[in-house]
């Protein structure tokens, strides 16, 4: 979905410059992120968008300024570009809580197994023009590889922004759910830009894809925290749970631990690995011994979506 851009003198430096302030963007976004909220659904697949975005506009610069054959800077490019589609389905399902999502965490992994026959195309000379553009005269044509890869994302962009369209509904409250419905449609907005270039309607020569996903990354950033953009801590709060000498155990509405710090691991005597994906009540009779668990809930936009348990040695004061 990014495709070959036309060298034009008088306004590529321009272009550039857009391209380079969006990987900055895109790293300031990625940073806000990594800092405070590494253990919310969704961290690990918005860090990877972030990454694709920053590959995408790494590529494009590559192809017009860089000393080397322009096959090499499209398979940087084509590199973030087949990933994002995947990557925001998977960001989509994390952040809504969609239950395949917490069932099968790396499930975007499959999604993006399909995209790896394209691109691995972009090394092989007799089987590319099934996929990469081909020039006769001033005529740009693309294989039905291509095309066919192209639908594939847009399907699976679309998909992500139904899933938080659907969450809108259902979870809709006075003042949050045009917000959120907003932030999970935000990715139409670069994919209609892409239509328009593929169209090659205003915006040819010039792919506005990746600048206005770049944009997008902000309003994404939404979806996971309400903090301070550019705002750095410390210590992650992350860490700060890892570190502190209470017991702490996070868990979905339905009671299944999410996540769970050392002491805990220490207080119920289960390692964290085995304790994920297990109901909270199963995992603290496995303590052996009478532990206070002290029960809190846990909102996020107006509605509760999780609980907070403090698990306590039976010898601890209060």
């Amino acid at each position: 979905m990014g495709f070959r851009l036309v060298d034009t003198a008088a306004h590529m430096p321009l272009y550039t410059i857009a391209l380079e302030l969006t990987i900055l963007l895109a790293f300031w976004v990625w940073l806000g992120v990594w800092q405070r909220e590494r253990a919310t659904p969704g961290h690990t697949t918005f860090t990877a968008l972030t990454a694709s975005a920053i590959i995408w506009c790494l590529g494009a610069i590559l192809q017009h300024h860089a000393p080397m054959p322009e096959i090499v800077a499209d398979r940087v490019r084509y590199l973030g570009i087949l990933a994002l589609p995947p990557l925001w389905l998977g960001f989509a399902a994390h952040a809504t809580r969609l239950d395949l999502a917490r069932r099968v965490p790396w499930f975007p992994l499959v999604l993006l197994a399909p995209l790896s026959v394209p691109y691995a195309l972009l090394y092989s000379d007799s089987w590319s023009s099934l996929f990469m553009l081909t020039v006769e005269g001033e005529t740009d044509q693309y294989g039905p590889l291509w095309w066919l890869t192209g639908s594939y994302g847009y399907a699976l962009v679309t998909a992500g922004c139904a899933l938080f369209a659907i969450e809108a509904w259902r979870w809709r409250r006075p003042g949050q759910w045009v917000r959120r419905l907003c932030v999970g449609v935000s990715p139409l907005i670069p994919l209609a830009g892409n239509a328009a270039y593929i169209a090659r309607g205003l915006f040819d020569p010039y792919d506005p894809t990746p600048l206005l996903f770049g944009v997008t990354l902000v309003a994404l950033r939404g979806a996971l925290d309400r903090g301070p953009l550019l705002q750095a801590l410390p210590a992650s709060q992350h860490d700060l749970i890892e570190q502190l000498p209470i017991g702490v155990i996070l868990a979905d509405r339905k009671g299944v631990v999410v996540d769970m710090n050392p002491a805990a691991e220490n207080c119920v005597a289960v390692t964290k690995s085995s304790a994920i994906g297990r109901n909270c009540d199963a995992v603290l009779s496995e303590a052996g011994q009478d532990l206070r668990c002290d029960v809190t809930p846990i909102f996020s936009n107006g509605r509760e979506a999780g609980q907070l348990l403090l698990i306590y040695p039976p010898d601890k004061d209060e």
